[in-house]
């Protein structure tokens, strides 16, 4: 279930994540009968308590035909919205609040997307951070790959920018 709530959680806070994941905590909630004790320990050193219970709740409470509350209705709301894989919109106004929300939080947002971090680079540009000398063509490289390769999530994340 830890595994499953991490995965869930990850997603959820970064691009979005699927009605999948709420069905898959309320069969394991269902079907086995999980140690919450450890597993609600385990949340707390990962910092996700709140988030467990809010998912936990609503996965119950959507499958069992509960009463849905208003906090409830705008996580199912998010969650729908998302899609299976999550958007780039979501990708977007998350990152922006990331980085605390508002015109500085698009600033830093842009500045992000323009110079990654080297452990962005790292995770993201395998090659270039393996050949460091190459990294002054990183820049261009990104650029002509969104242009060229990614123009639907390009044109996705700046739509989302001109909203802000």
């Amino acid at each position: 279930m830890l595994y499953i709530l991490a995965y869930a959680y990850k997603h959820y806070a970064n691009s979005g994540t699927g009605l999948r994941s709420l069905l898959d905590i309320y069969v394991i909630l269902k079907k086995t009968s999980p140690d919450l004790g450890k597993v609600s320990t385990e949340l707390e050193k990962l910092g996700m308590t709140d988030f467990e219970s809010r998912f936990r709740s609503l996965s119950l409470d959507l499958f069992s035909e509960g009463k849905l509350t208003e906090d409830e209705m705008e996580m199912l709301a998010y969650i729908v919205d998302s899609g299976t894989y999550g958007t780039v919109q979501n990708i977007v106004s998350n990152k922006i609040n990331e980085a605390g929300g508002g015109k500085s939080g698009k600033w830093r947002y842009i500045f992000n997307r323009f110079f990654p971090t080297m452990e962005q680079v790292k995770y993201g540009n395998h090659f270039f951070y393996r050949h460091k000398i190459l990294l002054p063509f990183l820049f261009p490289y990104r650029l002509l790959r969104a242009v060229f390769k990614r123009r639907a999530h390009l044109t996705a994340e700046l739509k989302t920018l001109k909203k802000f």
